[in-house]
């Protein structure tokens, strides 16, 4: 009895690793209040290579980084939100999940990035940042509900991201 009731709690527990490592690559729609007026967005579309002057080891993914808009660089302890093409997402125990309706609507004054840039993004009341999962890759959503501030598609290839002049400067990315 003993060794039937062992190799059923070994099975459940294989079947648990196997869900989560599946979950983890698909993640479902997240969205987080990171309670930030002002916010660094770097896009890489293709990812980059070590970044010694601030820091920052190779990645060689499409991916965004959001920081807490600061003077002294990208800190760790301004890191918000890290969105990945293969699908990974994190963000800072800063951030709050949220429900509720997201950035939607129309990008005013809108503009493609599709090499790397830093944006600096106001953020509109209500604000959150939002990820979800889209075919080939993530989606990075920045904006309120009828305040979409920007929108990153993050693929393995032909990565964009559309953002608003109204409400973003762009310039250089660290290098």
């Amino acid at each position: 009895m003993r060794r039937t009731v062992l190799i059923g709690v070994s099975a459940l527990v294989i079947a648990l690793a196997a869900f989560t490592a599946t979950s983890s690559a698909t993640q479902p729609t997240r969205q987080a209040d990171c309670r930030q007026s002002l916010v660094i967005v770097l896009f890489w579309p293709k990812g980059h290579r070590a970044i010694g002057s601030i820091g920052f080891p190779a990645h060689p993914r499409p991916h965004v980084e959001v920081y807490k808009y600061g003077k002294q660089g990208y800190p760790p302890k301004n890191f918000l939100v890290f969105a990945s093409a293969n699908g990974h997402v994190t963000f800072s125990k800063a951030c709050k999940f949220a429900s509720g309706p997201g950035p939607s609507g129309a990008i005013t004054r809108k503009a493609t990035a599709h090499k790397a840039r830093a944006f600096s993004c106001r953020v509109p009341s209500g604000g959150v940042e939002r990820t979800k999962p889209i075919k080939g890759g993530i989606q990075f959503d920045l904006g309120a509900p009828r305040a979409h501030v920007l929108s990153a598609k993050l693929l393995s290839h032909g990565s964009t991201l559309d953002f608003s002049h109204a409400w973003c400067n762009v310039g250089s990315p660290p290098s």
